[in-house]
């Protein structure tokens, strides 16, 4: 079956999932990241997802301590 170059397949979904630039520059045509290359954006996708992790940590347990801090003056 003959594939029409607009359609988006699952693959290409992960991809641009993945990493939105690499997916563009595959569309593109433009030149294939080497193994450095993606080895050095795999590790920047990975500090990237540990700072959001981070970040939306920080945010629950500050939401907690303000909950609890409302709790202990306002509820007495």
């Amino acid at each position: 079956m003959k594939q029409n170059s607009d359609w988006i397949t699952p693959s290409a979904i992960g991809r641009f999932t993945f990493c939105e630039k690499a997916w563009d520059m595959e569309r593109c045509g433009q030149a294939v990241p080497t193994t450095k290359q993606m080895k050095q954006g795999t590790r920047k996708h990975r500090q990237k997802e540990f700072a959001v992790g981070m970040s939306s940590f920080l945010f629950a347990v500050a939401l907690l301590l303000g909950l609890t801090f409302m709790a202990f003056f306002f509820v007495r």
